[in-house]
This record gives C-alpha cells, structure tokens and sequence, in this order.
C-alpha cells in the first residue's frame, strides 16, 4: 500500500450528482460515501482538492453535493497538468468522451466506481435501441483507460473480468455502505407475533421482479390464515401497481392485503423494516443489494433471489431462491411464519451481514484499494520541448467577422510555437499556415484526449453557435471577444433561452419587454450575459480590463486580459503622402474636403446618428466635411440613416455602402481618409476592431472615453465624452483639423503602440495564459 503517495489534485467526475436519475439513489449515496471518505482521510501530507466536473447543461449539484468538493468547474475535456486522480463515479452511465482528455492522459491515475454490467445480461430490456446499445458498448470500451476498479461486489469483479478481461490486480472490492440514516436503533425489538406483514423489495425496474414474491404469498392458504400481507416499496406508477394488484389476485391473495406505501422517509423506511416479518429481495440481477443490509441491520430475516451479488451477502443457501420459481419462495416463507425456532435461527446468522458495510469500513477499503497501485503510475510529468497541440474553434475568413479576422491573423504566429488543429464551420476557409488539420466543430468533442489545450472563440453572431454550444458542453478554454452577449441569446438562442439566462443573472421577473429595452438601449444594459461562458471556460481570456473587472464582480470568475492585438498591418509606404493622396483622387473625394470615416459594420451600438449631427455642425462651421460608413449597413439601418440625413439637409455629404465593402475598398479608405470617429453606446469594456484599424493606419481619430481606455489607444486618439452629443464630437473632430496629424500621419507613435500589440506580442501572452511552454523545434 502506498499512503505516502503524494496527490495534489483528484478529479471527479460529478455528472451523475448532477443526474435526477442518479443522484439521490445508489449512485449517488455511494459515490457521496467514497468522496467523504477522501476527505476525511488522514493523508500523510497536505489532503488533494476534490475537484468536482460539472456540465453546466445539466441541473446544478446541491448545497449538499457541492460542498464535498473544494473547487467546482465545468469539466468537458478537461486536463490535468498536476499530480492528479481522476474518480470516475459512474463510467457506464454518462459519455466518456466528455471526460476523453483525462481518460487518455497517462500521468493521471484513473479510478472508476464499478457496479454492474447487467444490461449486458438483458439487452433485450436495457439495450433495445442501437443508439443505446452504441453508447453503452462505448462506455465499455472506455473501461480499458482505467487503472483501478472499485467494484461494489465480487460479483461485479468477476462480470468486469469476464467480459472485459480486465486483470484481478486492476481491481478490488468495496462495497456499498449502509446510509448512517438507518443504523441500529436502541429502541427494543418487535416481537414475532407482532410483526403482521411481509416486506417486498421493489422498484420502477422490471428487474427488481415482485411478481414472483407476489405469486408466493398470494398462493400460499397458511400466510392468508396468519393474516400476514404483503407490502411493496419502491416507486410505482398507479397503472403498474394496478397491474401488480392484479397479478396478487389472480395467486389467490386477497386485494386487501397488498400495500404500497410510495415515498417513504428513512425514518418510516426503517420502521418499515423492523416491523416486517420478513424482506424479501427477488430481483433477476443485482451487483449488490442495499435492502439485504437495511434489513439486517433492523433484526428481519430476509429472502434472496439466487442470483448476481446476493449468495456473497446471504451465505446460507437455505435462504436463497430461484427468481422464476415463486412455489420455492412460498415454501420458505410458510417455514418462517410458522415456526419461530427456525425465524430467530435465521435472524441470528443474519444479523451480522451488514456490520462490515458500515460508512467507515467501506471508506477503509476504498481508500485501501486506490493506494494500493503500481508506483510507476505516479511518476511525475515529463517536461519536454515539444510544441503543444492546441486545437482552436473559431471562424475564420472568409466569415464576415472581425473576430475571423483577428483569429487568422493571431493563429499565423502562433503555428510557429504551436501544433493547430483548426475547428471551424465556416465555409471555403481560406489556407492559413500552419494549421495540421481543419475539420467541422461537431468534431472537436470526439477528439478531446488529443490535444494540451482546446481554445473555444466566442463572440456575439450566429458565426459562434456551435462553437458555443461545445464550449457550454465540454469546457476548456475560451476567448470571449464581446463585452456583452445580448445579441446572440436574443438573435440566435432565442426570447426563452435569453429571458432564463436575464433571470439567473439579475433578477427573476426579468420580461421580455425589459430585454427589448435593453437590446434597443446598451447603455442601460446591467448584466453581461456571459454568465455560462465565464462558468464553463477555463480559463476565460478576455481583451480588456473592464470587461475582466465586470465578470469578475458578477460572476466571481478572475478572468485573464490579454492586450487586443492589432491585427491589421499596412506598409509604411501605404501611408506616405503622395500615396494616400494618390488613393483619394482614384476614390474620387476633393482636395477640399475634410474626409471623415467611420469603419466597420453599421450599427446603432456605434452611434451612427449622433455622427450624421456633428456632420451637420461641421457644415454648419464651414468645415467642408464629408462622412464615410466604411462598412456594411443593414438595408433597414441604411435607410434610417438616408432619412435623417435628408431630413437636416446633409445626404449629399454621407456615403453608405449596401454591400460587404471589399478588403482592397477598405484598406483604401483607412489610407486615404482625414479623420476617422469610432464611437460605443455601451461601457463594459467593449473593444473595436475598426478603432484598432485606426490604430494601425496612424489616422487620427476621435473615440469615446471608455472605448479609447479599453483599446489602450494612443494619443493621436483623442477622447470625447461617454454622454454622448453631436456637438462634442464635432468639436473633437474640429480640434483635429489644424493638428499636424491630418496631413502627415504620426507613425513613429502607431510603430511603438503596433510593436506592444501585435500578434506575435499577443501570442506570447496567450500560452502564457494557457499555462504552456513556448517551443520553437
């Protein structure tokens, strides 16, 4: 046994604490039983962290499961770079591929709670349709990854040797523990004469088999004559305990001595045992069988089907039957009533059974079992210099997205240090270098044990859908592009999806009137909406320290800024003035003219009204002013926009674009423009690739205060107010015009901010905030 192996971390699986339909039954009580039992052993150095996986898709643990764990995290494809175990509470009933990263990791010792492998024995019952026989027959597979069984029974070791071949050393037996709830009473004993009914072990599965009990009493003339009725626990439908009625009757058992109490506290449990004259446990399987114990321990004999787990329990043969032969049963049953020498015999050689099933000693050989394993599986990670495989999902050109752009221009230099797998759903990807391999979102869950890191690129389109969903799913690290997500639960997850969200985050009589007032007005936006990215990204990246400080302060998640990269490079020479002059005259604007442009996708976030004001002002001012939206206008938005300005008398001073404004159509305005105004309405830390564009070009350029901080922008950005006026940003603009900057751009200060922000600065900051090593071979 190796106590003094050293752990720093182990890893559970925590879904089916999740799971409704394992959470409070034996699953849950037992893995609940061996987690408590981790944490409460003396370990010979400090106690690991109990790491609890969750899926945020399914229901939240309780109070009560989650505060067996230290940390709590959203466990889909998750890895260890630590010391660690991986518990796996119950590997045949959830996805193994969801946990696929730490089931293939070599340095991790992988434990898994073994139960059963009866629908094995019953697939005409368990395993009728092929997509479960699929699943199942996978889970199985994924067994071989294990390096330690905790089998509840011998039963169970045998059946996982049997069919899986797994070797006995691989291996050990537990047990189930008996719930403290329902341990030895000091209150007396009910006499034999006073115990007036027979106890049948049940259950929803048809497994569980009370027909046969059922068809014993009801057969038998003695037990009707001692009065003695049958009571079946266990959760049934009204239509199946109508059909169990029925099976009673047609045995002879009159209909008023069959009872099913349904829901049963433990307390009323428990009385229910030590006044039964005897329990009955007649399933066709069971890898083990918590209702031998709790009636043992209540001093009521009980009678087994021969089968599965149960002979290790009840070692007397003389108490055990064949499941399909209830005349068998009947007779053993007609023995015990009539014969209370031959009861109390019983009662005595079972009252034993269930001592060495208490919480402690199954604890013991739990922790037993897991220490007792090769040494060589603990040997510490080998640090090699080998470029880590990193896959990244994202969009890529040529989407319409300025997240696309970015994600091209950052993966190029990071191919250098890195092996990229590219996961995208964008149709004709253009080639990017260095990418090893480029397949469909969909794909990224089915090879999770492949890669160090998995990067999830969220932003606020429908270009994000699946990758969303597969971050939600399966964790792992992320990017998070938008301050907010409004749009994309409004526009893409839907009215419902976006009013459960607003609820759980600020306030449950959330409308769907205050999330259209919201959506029209940003600024009085009070929540994210990135509560379910903050709590499944780990980590969660993020590109400006507002934004980090607001999730922090909502979500209590620390997440990792990096500076935004600028992305967009233009020669020196582009930018010389005989060039930029010699753009403008073959995009047709006059000398005369102040050109001003605003760039990238037309939107009312970007305050494209309040411009078309100060336009007005400038005119007004003399200032022979002329307005560019570079970037695509929504027909609708481009309407709007064509009305206000007729209305002030300004059209012929504005160009809109209908159409996706092509990259050469773009670039050429970025060089030939005077000025340019990137404006925001709502102030979370929300950044802009068009200011970044401006950035790059050295135009100068009038931003609001908040959008200018978060962008880290230099000084040729000059600032005007969040409160944002016309008349104020036509001054900033107006401030502009006599400065040197307009005619001759300043671009010793656009190097010195491009050398502090480029993509290859941006990808030092990026594995270091993934926690990898940069390798050049």
């Amino acid at each position: 046994m190796m106590s003094s192996i050293k752990v720093d971390n182990v890893v559970v699986d925590a879904r089916p604490l999740q799971d409704p339909d394992y959470r409070y039954r034996g699953v849950g009580q037992h893995s609940t039983t061996l987690i408590r039992a981790l944490r409460e052993y003396h370990w010979s150095s400090r106690r690991p962290r109990l790491t609890a996986l969750v899926d945020y898709q399914m229901l939240p643990l309780t109070a009560d499961h989650t505060a067996l764990f230290d940390d709590v995290v959203n466990g889909g494809g998750a890895r260890s770079d630590t010391n660690s175990w991986f518990l796996s509470l119950s590997p045949m009933t959830h996805d193994p591929l969801w946990v696929a990263g730490l089931l293939t990791d070599p340095q991790i010792y992988k434990i898994a709670l073994f139960y059963d492998l009866i629908p094995l024995e019953f697939p005409e019952r368990y395993l009728r349709h092929h997509t479960l026989k699929s699943a199942y027959l996978t889970s199985l597979a994924w067994l071989r990854q294990y390096d330690k069984f905790a089998c509840i029974s011998e039963y169970t070791a045998e059946s996982l040797l049997r069919s899986c071949g797994v070797s006995r050393s691989r291996m050990f037996v537990s047990g189930v523990a008996l719930r403290p709830e329902l341990s030895p009473l000091e209150a007396s004993e009910i006499a034999f004469n006073d115990r007036r009914y027979i106890l049948i072990a049940g259950g929803g599965d048809p497994r569980k088999n009370p027909e046969c009990a059922l068809r014993a009493i009801g057969a038998s003339r003695l037990l009707q004559r001692l009065n003695l009725s049958a009571v079946v626990f266990g959760t049934y439908s009204s239509e199946a305990r109508s059909a169990l009625r029925a099976q009673f009757s047609q045995a002879g058992g009159p209909a008023s001595c069959l009872q099913f109490p349904g829901h049963l506290t433990d307390a009323e449990l428990q009385d229910l045992y030590r006044r039964a004259l005897v329990t009955i446990v007649p399933s066709f399987a069971e890898g083990f069988s918590i209702p031998i114990i709790e009636s043992a321990v209540s001093r009521t004999p009980v009678l087994v089907s021969d089968v599965g787990a149960h002979p290790e329990l009840v070692r007397n043969a003389a108490r055990r039957f064949d499941p399909d032969r209830p005349d068998q049963l009947q007779k053993m049953l007609e023995r015990l009533a009539a014969d209370q020498v031959e009861w109390e015999e019983a009662q005595r050689e079972q009252e034993n059974i269930w001592k060495p099933y208490s919480v402690e000693e199954v604890g013991k050989r739990f922790i037993r079992g897991v220490l007792d394993r090769p040494v060589a599986t603990a040997a510490p990670r080998v640090r090699r210099a080998v470029r880590p495989r990193i896959a990244v999902l994202t969009p890529m050109p040529p989407a319409e997205s300025g997240v696309a752009d970015f994600s091209a221009a950052t993966l190029k230099p990071l191919a250098q240090f890195a092996e990229l797998h590219l996961f995208t759903d964008t149709k004709n990807v253009r080639p990017v270098t260095g990418f090893f391999s480029q397949m469909p979102v969909r794909a990224a869950g089915l090879q999770l044990g492949r890669f160090d890191r998995m990067i999830s690129v969220i932003g606020n389109s429908d270009h994000h859908t699946s990758i969303f969903h597969h971050l939600l799913q399966y964790g792992g690290a992320a990017i998070a592009h938008d301050a907010r997500m409004i749009n994309f639960y409004m526009g893409v997850l839907g009215l419902q999806k976006a009013l459960t969200v607003a609820r759980s985050e600020y306030d449950e009589d959330c409308s769907a009137a205050d999330l259209q007032k919201w959506l029209l007005n940003q600024r009085e936006l009070p929540i994210l909406f990135l509560s379910e990215v903050a709590r499944s990204a780990a980590p969660l990246i993020v590109h400006s320290a507002v934004t980090a400080k607001a999730i922090t302060k909502q979500y209590r998640v620390q997440p990792k800024q990096l500076p935004f990269a600028q992305y967009r490079r233009l020669p020196s020479d582009l930018l010389s003035p005989n060039t930029r002059s010699s753009i403008r005259r073959r995009i047709g604007w006059s000398p005369r003219d102040i050109v001003i442009c605003s760039f990238g996708f037309v939107s009312d976030d970007k305050a494209p009204d309040e411009i078309i004001w100060a336009l007005r002002l400038l005119l007004d001012w003399g200032v022979s002013a002329r307005l560019v939206f570079c970037g695509f206008a929504h027909p609708g938005t481009a309407e709007r926009l064509r009305k206000l300005a007729g209305d002030i008398g300004v059209l012929d001073r504005l160009q809109l674009f209908d159409t996706v404004v092509s990259e050469s159509d773009y670039v050429s305005h970025l060089v030939a423009t005077d000025l340019a105004v990137q404006l925001r309405t709502y102030f979370m830390g929300g950044l802009s690739g068009g200011l970044g564009d401006c950035i790059a070009a050295a135009v100068p350029t009038v931003a609001n205060e908040h959008l200018a901080e978060a962008m880290e922008a230099p000084s040729y950005v000059v600032r005007t107010s969040d409160h944002l006026s016309p008349v104020l940003i036509a001054e900033a603009l107006l401030d502009l015009i006599p400065s040197a900057h307009y005619k001759a751009r300043p671009l010793d200060e656009a190097d010195l901010f491009r050398a502090s922000h480029s993509p290859e600065k941006y990808v030092d900051h990026l594995l270091n905030a993934l926690d990898l090593e940069k390798v050049t071979n």
